[in-house]
């Protein structure tokens, strides 16, 4: 018999832990006797990272504000002096999906790109190499991770309908002027046991992860070569880049062809470690930045992304057919101001999925108002300082030729007017 929760999940998982601790124990056994997942046993891979995990999870306590009353974070991911770093810290568990009151601005873009390029925007890779497995029993489990920490910390946004006789989510419903209301699939673990996923199943469940949060969300998985792939995701606000252009591809290789600056000098043998080792128990996150121009805003427009979160067009020309190489290519010189420019911050969040091994890599982009930014003490001088550090590579990368001397012109006017002012001290990325 259904039932609609009226209090948080936990609660529900307060009077039925028994119930749950039963399931723990199978799933434990199941692991210390097999020693690894059927996938690891096929494809050569490392148990210590592949097969199922006994592992409690942090308490998640509701958020004491509701979400339309929350900020989005005022993140300010630059320093004086830029360096190609992976910049990784440890993350708060409370924080891994960063919810606020934009979230409906958000569920408006991300609706409107599921319904009109989700064959080019929710890709999986078939589970047909003898490389690498496919990420189908990461979605499920990802998906349910999702309904439980949003559910748990946010309550006012995300319902949750309980199958009780069967133990799990069967709805997740958002308090949205239309209500949109999704169905979820069984969870992993049923009756102690984890269960087969088909592809179809999975790509449902993709669907309903690109609908619930405000981030966007790529799956990786382990393969012979201990390399990992991108076998999945949910890309519809990438700003520069196409998940049909790099799923199934190794992530060393997908850095290296779009020409990260630096990236084989610094950053592949750190990152490749990383991947490698990431437990269960400490996930991580960082941040990045670029800018981008957008339309000014005399420009009427009745457009339901008029901010070009999900493509930059001024930069990239048409996002169909757009090409690697065609990368900052432009159609035409876009009007470049103060008003139009953006500081374009990706939040990226990095745990190891504990049942899978599968790595949920989430991104949240952020748009900052760059006349905003200067308007905050200390903020014009310290990020006219970042640019001028960067490197010609880095130049390139971000695509500086179109807007860096208009910006650079504004930042340093903003600086003498106001003088060598000192904002608050504060802990990157803030």
């Amino acid at each position: 018999m259904d039932q609609s929760l009226d209090i948080p999940l936990l609660d529900w998982v307060s009077q039925h832990w028994h119930f749950l601790a039963l399931g723990l124990v199978v799933l434990v056994r199941l692991a210390l006797v097999y020693g690894r997942s059927l996938q690891s046993q096929d494809r050569g891979l490392d148990p210590k990272t592949t097969a199922p995990h006994a592992f409690t999870y942090p308490s998640l306590s509701r958020c004491p504000v509701d979400v339309k009353d929350i900020a989005p974070r005022a993140y300010r991911p630059f320093k004086p002096h830029y360096h190609v770093t992976l910049s990784l810290r440890p993350m708060v568990w409370e924080d891994w999906i960063e919810v606020d009151r934009d979230f409906d601005k958000y569920y408006a873009i991300r609706e409107f790109r599921v319904k009109t390029k989700a064959k080019d925007l929710i890709l999986l890779e078939p589970d047909s190499s003898p490389r690498v497995g496919s990420a189908y029993s990461g979605v499920i489990e990802l998906l349910h991770e999702m309904v439980h920490f949003l559910h748990a910390r946010h309550p006012d946004m995300f319902a949750v309908t309980l199958n009780e006789k069967l133990g799990y989510a069967e709805y997740i419903q958002l308090n949205l002027p239309h209500q949109p209301r999704y169905a979820l699939p069984p969870p992993l673990v049923v009756e102690g046991k984890l269960r087969t996923v088909t592809e179809d199943e999975a790509r449902k469940a993709l669907e309903v992860i690109a609908l619930i949060s405000q981030d966007d969300w790529a799956l990786l998985v382990e393969g012979a070569d201990e390399r990992y792939y991108v076998q999945g995701g949910a890309i519809l606000v990438p700003g520069s880049w196409r998940l049909k252009d790099k799923i199934g591809m190794a992530l060393d290789d997908l850095h290296n062809e779009a020409r990260v600056p630096q990236y084989k000098e610094k950053l592949e043998v750190g990152m490749s470690r990383f991947f490698k080792r990431i437990p269960v128990d400490k996930p991580a996150t960082r941040n990045n930045y670029g800018f981008q121009v957008t339309r000014p805003s005399s420009s009427a427009r009745d457009d339901v992304d008029p901010e070009d979160l999900a493509w930059a067009t001024l930069h990239h020309g048409d996002e169909d057919s757009f090409g690697d190489g065609e990368r900052h290519k432009t159609p035409a010189r876009p009007l470049v101001s103060p008003e139009t420019l953006r500081l374009r911050s990706e939040r990226q969040s990095v745990r190891r999925l504990p049942l899978t091994g599968v790595v949920a890599f989430g991104i949240r982009t952020y748009l900052y108002n760059v006349e905003d930014l200067a308007d905050e003490a200390g903020v014009a001088k310290r990020l006219a300082s970042a640019v001028r550090s960067w490197t010609q590579d880095v130049h390139d990368y971000k695509g500086a030729r179109l807007y860096s001397a208009e910006l650079l012109k504004y930042l340093d006017s903003v600086v003498a007017e106001k003088g060598d002012e000192v904002g608050d001290e504060k802990p990157y990325p803030f």
